[in-house]
């Protein structure tokens, strides 16, 4: 599986915990309600729902399974307690059940955002438990298996795809024999014997995928095949589910080939099948070769089935844990060390109590290497207390480190959630990654104010004849407006600027030539005045700050975007010297270089755990246009002619004596800012607004519109997912379109639509998790409900009352939730 994108958890985290507290308010809301008023009651259980709902559709969209399995559950619980299926004592159960899921699902959010994965711990028994209280048969428990394996972990490495023809024929080959063993065996019929032969037939189709990822598919398979022949490994229902999984892959790889592996999820399939691996007991030596090779442990296992602290316990313990520790090092930075005696109470009665209590709070909350190197630091402390250190300050001068070091690594916990690289080390990144954003932003506004002024100069070399040239005139004009260093001069020119710009702003059609000529003569009039910067002297500071601001990444371990600033100062400076920076589109370039470097280092900021590999990539890319020299690289002679023409050359008569022109490149970094602050110049008055249409109309005709569309994609993509009836995308796209029916119908108030919606979604969850088996009946049945849609669409859009076609869909909801699981 892979990690957890922390980015887009970081989008979403934020709704998930809103959504979640106010489903538990909800909950809360419903025990307080009179039992008599069952329509208040049932107005609760529907808010509560309803957020859970939007919980499952953002842990869907993360790819979060194991989370959304839990959320599933109670929205099929929620919704049996709002229909009255539950009566009695099963109704009190799962209620309690529902609000213990509710509550667990702040703990596992930060539980994924610690360990960054979405592992499944902590859930299987809040989960079954709901299920055994509404009836319903318990999920296998491999569903919830999720461990860290290795990147191309039980796959050959540089291993060569089997020829198609080769594999289609070894496949149809081994496929009769390991279903006719795989049922047997399951049937009870000579299990040692049938498994045996699985286990032979998945060692042949290892060799035959090797070097994909279904390889290590077939060698877990080898090993749980071997061990429930040795009697090792329990058959269950889970494990019936994992040998058919594998019969649906060999058949679809005999009818399309390699083809067929695009739409095959192998770590959904491989972690549940290193789940019977990892729980076996006393695995014959194949079998523990395996789990060697997969690195999966009983105590994986273990770590499973155990109950996640909830956030409002694990914040207020470390806080005190961290208060504890801060009060030692306060107590530590009023000692002199010059001056330590041997049986010093203090050391034990103050430092030594901190220390202690520090200990048993990390202790308690799991972090065993925290509290170990304040053991450390203990011990330490002991040594001087009893004389037993031939050098006190610099055994007090450890345990400050130590203390430090834990403190640093309290506080990253706190702020950010996780363990991470803490300590002096972080303390000392996060420094020069801050003092970097410093002076990059200090190049930037040098450069900025540098490739402003010369924009202003190439518009004032001569009147603008060309479009181009025009819109370059438009935006300087923009730009003089507000330039505020401007205020500090003399004021009437700029406002003779702004009220040319402001006129055309106001103007309805194209601005005749006369209206371009006073625009250039008034940006001229403010250029001609103003004191022309030293070029040279700007670019050398700019290119000194970016170098240090390399070179102290690099020191950092932050080579790679030390060496991106590097390049982007070596542009710059060679650049200057040959013909001067200009705004064209190399400029923009490394300037987008450098955007792409401040991205990362804020996103390192912001979470140092967080990935800035996408941004650099982009850095990189920019760089690799701008490779090379602008020009043939100047001779000593051109150099200093160039030196010398640069201050001639700041002028508007030098810059009109010479020829310069305004910029011939379109800048792509201009024309998007003058998309912006120009729009006004060439945009029509906005005609008249239409008057205020019905709100819930409108909503109404949305919903028809959308829900017409959902209707069509749903049965196209049930009619592609019928003809394979494997786990892929259609049968995904089919879900979130259930999803959006049961949603919007809700919104509009059609029940019956919302109705069929959610059975969907139910049925099509239940099909992704491996709960219930992919056969034609089951696609037969979410076809039948998708079909069922088109005339309740019809009779809400004519606001009629349809209960044939109500009754039908009924039907065929109460029919699908009575069919048999397996």
């Amino acid at each position: 599986m892979s990690d957890l994108d922390i980015v887009t958890f970081d989008w979403v985290e934020k709704t998930l915990v809103t959504q979640v507290a106010t489903a538990e308010n909800a909950l809360a809301a419903f025990n307080r309600e009179p039992l008599d008023d069952v329509k208040a009651r049932q107005k609760r259980l529907l808010a509560c729902l309803f957020s859970i709902q939007q919980v499952t559709g953002c842990l869907r969209s993360l790819n979060l399974t194991k989370g959304a399995l839990l959320t599933a559950e109670l929205e099929r619980a929620l919704q049996r307690l709002f229909q009255d299926e539950l009566q009695g004592e099963r109704r009190l159960l799962v209620l309690g059940g529902v609000l213990q899921g509710v509550k667990l699902l702040p703990a596992y959010l930060a539980h994924i955002r610690e360990v960054r994965r979405d592992t499944g711990d902590g859930l299987i028994r809040c989960v079954n438990d709901l299920r055994r209280w509404m009836g319903e048969p318990a999920r296998p428990s491999c569903l919830f298996f999720s461990p860290a394996l290795a990147p191309g972990a039980g796959v050959t490495p540089g291993g060569d795809r089997t020829d198609e023809g080769a594999l289609r024929e070894t496949v149809a080959t081994e496929r009769a024999a390991y279903r006719r063993a795989a049922q047997a065996a399951m049937r009870r019929e000579s299990i040692e014997d049938n498994m045996a032969t699985v286990q032979h037939c998945a060692a042949a189709l290892r060799d035959a995928f090797r070097g994909s990822a279904p390889e290590a598919f077939w060698y877990a398979m080898e090993g749980v095949a071997a061990g429930v022949a040795a009697r090792a490994i329990p058959r269950d229902r889970g494990l019936a589910r994992l040998l058919q999984a594998g019969d649906r892959l060999l058949a679809a790889v005999a009818e399309r080939g390699w083809a067929a592996l695009d739409s095959w999820d192998t770590d959904h399939w491989l972690h549940q099948l290193l789940f019977y691996l990892a729980s076996s007991k006393a695995p014959p030596p194949p079998v523990e070769a395996i789990r060697q090779a997969f690195d999966v442990t009983p105590e994986q296992v273990t770590v499973m089935y155990r109950s996640l602290l909830h956030l409002r316990a694990v914040e207020p313990a470390l806080r005190s844990a961290l208060a504890e520790v801060v009060k030692c090092q306060q107590f530590l930075n009023q000692l002199n060390p010059s001056l330590l005696q041997a049986g010093m109470p203090e050391l034990e009665s103050v430092a030594g109590a901190h220390v202690d209590a520090a200990i048993e709070r990390l202790q308690v909350m799991d972090h065993i290497d925290l509290a170990d190197e304040l053991g450390e630091a203990r011990a330490r402390l002991a040594l001087i207390y009893h004389a037993r250190s031939s050098n006190a300050e610099e055994e007090l001068a450890a345990v400050a480190t130590h203390i430090l070091n834990v403190r640093y690594t309290l506080e990253a916990i706190l702020e950010h959630g996780h363990r991470g690289d803490a300590g002096f080390a972080m303390r000392l990144q996060r420094g020069v990654v801050e003092s970097t954003l410093h002076r990059l932003e200090g190049a930037r506004q040098s450069l900025q104010s540098l490739l402003r002024h010369r924009h202003w100069l190439s518009v004032t070399g001569a009147p603008p004849t060309t479009e181009q040239e025009r819109e370059s005139l438009a935006l300087a004009a923009q730009r003089l407006v507000n330039y505020p260093l401007l205020d500090q001069q003399d004021r009437a020119p700029r406002d003779h600027l702004a009220k040319l710009v402001a006129q055309f702003e106001r103007a309805a059609g194209e601005p005749d030539e006369a209206d371009w000529s006073a625009l250039y003569d008034a940006v001229r009039a403010i250029v001609v005045v103003m004191t022309p910067p030293d070029g040279r002297r700007i670019t050398r500071d700019a290119c000194q700050r970016i170098e240090d601001a390399a070179s102290a990444l690099e020191y950092q371990d932050l080579a790679r975007e030390g060496a991106i600033l590097r390049q982007c100062s070596d542009w710059i400076e060679a650049t200057e010297r040959v013909r001067g920076i200009q705004e064209d589109e190399a400029a923009f370039d490394m300037a987008l270089a450098v955007i792409y470097v401040r991205q990362r280092l804020q996103r390192w900021l912001s979470d140092p755990a967080l990935s800035g590999d996408d941004l650099l990539s982009r850095a990189e890319a920019c760089l690799q246009r701008i490779a090379g020299p602008p020009l043939p690289v100047a001779t000593d002679a051109s150099a200093d002619a160039a030196a010398e023409g640069d201050a001639a050359s700041d002028t508007p008569e030098a810059a009109a004596a010479v020829g310069a022109a305004p910029v011939t490149d379109a800048p792509r970094a201009a024309t998007s800012a003058a998309d912006e602050e120009t729009a006004m110049l060439d945009t029509p008055p906005e005609p008249d607004a239409p008057p205020p249409q019905d709100e819930d109309a409108i909503l109404r005709q949305a919903f028809l519109d959308e829900a017409q569309m959902l209707q069509r994609d749903l049965e196209g993509a049930l009619s592609r997912w019928a003809e394979t009836l494997s786990v892929d995308a259609d049968l995904r796209s089919a879900g979130r379109r259930f999803h959006s029916l049961k949603g919007n119908g809700r919104v509009v108030d059609a029940a019956v639509i919302s109705e069929v919606g959610a059975r969907g979604e139910i049925l099509v969850d239940e099909l992704l998790s491996g709960v219930r088996t992919a056969t034609p009946a089951a696609a037969k049945n979410l076809m039948a409900l998708a079909q069922s849609l088109p005339p309740l669409i019809e009779a809400f859009g004519e606001d009629r009352e349809a209960p044939d076609e109500e009754a039908r869909a009924l039907a065929l909801i109460d029919a699908s939730f009575h069919e048999d699981d397996d």
